[in-house]
């Protein structure tokens, strides 16, 4: 059949006005796909971690046709064709000015924010340098304190209670953030991702930048919810070793562990050591507003299903990952590459069900706080919207080990997973309004798991605490089993999920 024929039957079929609404709505639409860690974007409502659209059988493949079949319709039927591509471009036009740009009366600006360093007189930067300056730097827990601070900073902000934080934030930070903010009550700071941008230890002193991307409420009674992506300086004095996780996270005095209270001078009224210029602990120094605009309802898109960018794109291994495997197996004569894979496999398919449901409370045994606190958010702003990820057919087809690393506190694995599943999001009545519930939709992602060091890296059996071996039905938002009161989710028992990274976005 020729192109002219095929576009005559095109253009004569009754569901052309159907078909012309939804090619302009997926111009304003972005995919719909939103299974756990992925698919979605986070400062439009929905999760930063989301992988690329299109792929076979996706968006992109459909909005190429539509514009091939325009441009013929321009050629041979300009009548047609022609208000039909301005009817497209409007619709482009509308995606820029409203859903990419900044809305926001917090408009984005450089609030001290410091340019970016290069190492100097014997400096060495990233994880290993640091590691050789501090041997307890722990990745993982910095992270967890940083964002501890990112919250508990923009919270004290506009309060009078500030003080406690003098030794973990400086006045620029606050005085940034009231600069940005105004007087405005920042609240319920919901983190959807922490990406360590860079590490440097200097011989003077070490340094780090955190790019956060969050969203808060800001005023009031229900406030105005606003997505804000900044990036933070943190520095402390050379020579300063880290803490163990759990007085890091205490943000207790950095010498004696008692509540932060100071004298004029910067010092502990209890242990009178100086705590206040990053002197024993990492200090958020400068702040910088790269993005803000209020926060939009998940955005849905109409078509789903085949296979994802990530599927074919190349697996990136950490080098001399044979090696790492084996000295890692020294340590652990019980690991069990297969057990392991299928604790993968659990966590995998207990999280889709979880979230499937919007009962993210049954994924709470299977993941670090920070993780199940950042994709608890995309679970709520569903249940607001009368919405549910409808996820079926889940499928996990491969495990693939990437990555082992270590530090003085955690150790962790990562993993390059390939899944599939029927992916849509239903309204209250059951009605498909977004995604595809009848294709499959292929995917690849890369998931960290960790566990505490000296704790062994076997595995439990999956459904029981692996601290008592209860059922997990008594399991609360803090991570803590109800029947033996350990706390599970801190990998000291068993592999945690930490992270989930979309494959064009891995760091490696």
């Amino acid at each position: 059949m020729s192109v002219r024929n095929a576009m005559w039957r095109i253009l004569a079929h009754p569901a052309l006005p159907q078909l012309v609404v939804i090619g302009f709505a997926l111009l304003v639409a972005a995919e719909a796909e939103a299974r756990v860690g992925g698919g979605q974007g986070f400062s439009s409502g929905r999760r930063s971690s989301g992988g690329g659209g299109g792929g076979g059988g996706g968006d992109g493949e459909i909005l190429v046709d539509i514009f091939i079949l325009l441009i013929h319709l321009c050629i041979d039927y300009p009548a047609i064709g022609i208000p039909l591509l301005i009817l497209f471009v409007a619709g482009f036009a509308i995606r820029v000015m409203f859903f990419s740009g900044d809305r926001s009366h917090y408009a984005a600006r450089d609030i001290g924010v410091e340019t970016p360093w290069e190492p100097r007189g014997g400096g060495a930067t990233g994880r290993a340098g640091m590691l050789e300056a501090d041997p307890a730097f722990s990745e993982p827990v910095f992270l967890d304190f940083a964002g501890l601070v990112h919250r508990r900073a923009l919270e004290a902000s506009t309060t009078k209670r500030w003080g406690p934080l003098e030794p973990f934030a400086t006045e620029a930070v606050r005085d940034a953030l009231v600069a940005q903010f105004g007087v405005k009550r920042v609240r319920d700071v919901v983190l959807g991702s922490t990406r360590l941008v860079q590490l440097d230890a200097r011989p003077d002193e070490h340094r780090a930048e955190v790019e956060f991307e969050a969203n808060y409420t800001v005023g009031d009674g229900e406030g105005e919810q606003v997505y804000v992506k900044s990036r933070w300086a943190f520095r402390r004095a050379a020579g300063a070793i880290s803490l163990a996780p759990d007085e890091t996270m205490a943000m207790g005095c950095p010498s004696c562990g008692n509540p932060v209270e100071t004298t004029p001078l910067g010092e502990c009224t209890t242990c009178g050591t100086p705590i206040t210029k990053g002197q024993l602990q990492w200090q958020a120094t400068s702040v910088g507003i790269l993005a803000s605009r209020p926060v939009q309802p998940p955005q849905l898109s109409l078509f789903g299903g085949g296979d994802e960018p990530s599927v074919g794109m190349p697996t990136v291994q950490q080098s001399g990952l044979g090696a790492r495997l084996r000295r890692f197996k020294g340590r652990h004569p019980e690991f069990e590459p297969d057990a392991f894979k299928q604790r993968v496999r659990d966590v995998y398919l207990a999280l889709q069900a979880a979230w499937g449901r919007n009962r993210w409370d049954d994924a709470r045994p299977y993941v670090t706080d920070p993780l199940f606190q950042q994709l608890r958010f995309w679970i709520e702003g569903y249940v607001k919207n009368g919405l549910r990820n409808q996820l079926e057919d889940v499928e996990l087809h491969t495990v693939q080990i990437v990555k082992i690393d270590d530090d003085a506190w955690y150790e962790s694995i990562t993993v390059r997973i390939w899944g599939s599943m029927r992916d849509s999001t239903v309204d209250a009545s059951g009605r498909v309004v977004a995604g595809n519930a009848d294709k499959p939709r292929r995917f690849s992602e890369y998931w960290t798991f960790l566990r505490a060091s000296g704790t062994g890296a076997d595995t439990k059996p999956a459904g029981t605490c692996p601290s008592c071996g209860a059922p997990l039905d008594r399991i609360g938002s803090s991570g803590v089993c109800g029947y033996c009161d350990s706390k599970i989710t801190t990998g000291r028992f068993d592999w945690v999920l930490s992270r989930i990274d979309q494959c064009d976005v891995y760091p490696g």
